[in-house]
């Protein structure tokens, strides 16, 4: 039974208003990302969500405020995300992945330069934010 319905809600229909959002998700992700790279914890507080959760190779698991905390800590000379899918999840949720290029160091160990990336926004009072984050490197 629970396949049955778990099937049912796979083909459900997703509302065409998210859809259509999927330009603004990518316009807010490419300004979280210039706020880590310009270190902007106010840049990062409003494109976040409150309870945030990030899980990367080089940081292990962090809440928003954590990974703020660590700005300092972080170099970031390279960035680089390839093209992005954005996968709506329901009404105000979204599955945003990309491959991602990047380059740089974090408490003073390099970061892995090829990995893959998810991460799930959602609307919040009329705005996207990122809600989670999860970077696997990749071996090449």
């Amino acid at each position: 039974m629970r396949s049955i319905l778990a099937g049912i809600l796979l083909l459900a229909p997703v509302s065409p208003a998210v859809a259509d959002d999927a330009a603004d998700v990518e316009k807010a992700l490419a300004v979280l990302n210039d706020a880590f790279k310009s270190r902007s914890a106010d840049d990062i507080r409003k494109w976040m969500t409150d309870d945030h959760l990030a899980v990367t190779p080089w940081g292990g698991t962090q809440n928003r405020d954590e990974q703020i905390k660590t700005l300092a800590e972080l170099k970031l000379k390279e960035y680089a995300p390839g093209k992005l899918k954005v996968r709506p999840l329901g009404t105000d949720s979204v599955l945003v992945t990309y491959s991602l290029a990047m380059s740089g160091t974090f408490r003073e160990k390099p970061l892995p330069t090829s990995s893959f990336v998810s991460s799930v926004w959602v609307k919040r009072e009329g705005t996207w934010k990122e809600a989670y984050y999860q970077e696997t490197p990749l071996e090449k």
